[in-house]
């Protein structure tokens, strides 16, 4: 872990999925939370570097078990709330979890919405794709929620549009296949982000706050590559307001055999990941558990009891290597965060 510490604090990495060990019970318990929020596991795009479509991530789950959950926390004890998946706008009642979610929680713990705009962003070019859009943004509540959508816009997510665009479901295998669907989709991809920006500028005239930000899978000192790449026609401020890296370019997947792909590193900040729908457990239940190294020994992330409140990751745990360096895989969420501790 000390090797991994000092490598860390040679790259410049925006923080991932990925916390860092060190702390111990009592500072877990004393500190504001980052909770990334796992809402809903799966998604149907092909993205290629993507790590969670091959990881157990938990169930859908309804609404009700949702706000149950959230009623649940105490707002004081958290920086902020990530929403993601797999895909969250394939929940089908998004909007109104989030609202939801700001009754129980109050005005100030922001919500951020990482998705590939599934459901969301319009494919319609120029005026009535903005409108489209427009219209989504308000459906799910940005203006009053202080809600701030992340759309992933990089080449990978143009691979994937192409590939949905013509009904191909699974991932490339080579990176020759890889770059062709690239450059296949960067068009679709340049039309969507045209749309997002356009309606995110209208809707936060009104919104008094930035709705939305186009994330890209890269480090931070990349970010004016991939502008230069993809984006020369977005202007320096909007750059400066709407871009954020993501966690590298992930070898994963089929991006594996990509050359600039990139481990998962350690962040120097620590989060707690809730999985709805899953729970750890010694030994397998079902056939979807997957092993997680702990140490000597394993852990096995499977389907929940029909009673389980989720599982939660808190610690340095690498979920795309499955590996789980330090703090608690069976840690009650409420324990740490809920209104009862008070």
């Amino acid at each position: 872990m000390e090797a991994i510490r000092e490598h860390d604090k040679e790259v410049s990495l925006l923080r991932g999925y990925t916390p860092f060990v060190g702390y111990d019970h009592d500072q877990l318990r004393s500190r504001l939370w980052e909770l990334v929020y796992f809402l809903f596991p799966v998604c149907d795009y092909t993205c290629t570097h993507c790590w969670s479509s091959e990881t157990f991530l938990g169930q859908p789950l309804p609404l009700d078990w949702h706000l149950g959950f959230f009623r649940a926390v105490d707002p004081s004890r958290l920086s902020e709330i990530k929403l993601t998946g797999g895909e969250p706008t394939l929940f089908r009642k998004l909007g109104d979890l989030i609202r939801g979610m700001r009754a129980s929680l109050g005005p100030s713990v922001p919500i951020r919405l990482f998705t590939s705009g599934r459901n969301l962003v319009s494919a319609i070019p120029n005026e009535a794709g903005v409108k489209e859009t427009i219209s989504n943004l308000l459906r799910l509540g940005v203006l009053n929620c202080n809600l701030e959508v992340h759309l992933s816009a990089d080449e990978h997510h143009a691979g994937s549009l192409y590939r949905a665009s013509v009904g191909v479901k699974t991932r490339p295998q080579s990176a020759e296949e890889v770059g062709r669907d690239i450059s296949l989709g960067l068009p679709l991809l340049d039309c969507r982000v045209r749309n997002f920006l356009a309606a995110c500028r209208i809707v936060e005239d009104s919104a008094g706050h930035v709705v939305g930000k186009i994330k890209v899978h890269c480090d931070i000192g990349r970010l004016d590559h991939h502008r230069g790449l993809l984006y020369p026609w977005i202007t320096d401020e909007e750059w400066r307001l709407r871009a954020v890296a993501s966690e590298g370019l992930v070898r994963s997947g089929a991006a594996i055999s990509i050359p600039n792909s990139t481990p998962l590193c350690a962040s120097d900040s620590i989060s707690m990941f809730v999985m709805p729908g899953a729970e750890f457990y010694s030994r397998p239940v079902t056939g979807r558990a997957q092993s997680y190294r702990d140490g000597g020994s394993s852990v096995y992330l499977d389907e929940s009891r029909r009673d389980g409140c989720g599982a939660c990751l808190v610690g340095w745990w690498n979920v795309v290597d499955r590996i789980f360096c330090g703090g608690s895989a069976k840690l009650d969420a409420m324990s740490v965060f809920g209104r009862s501790t008070h």
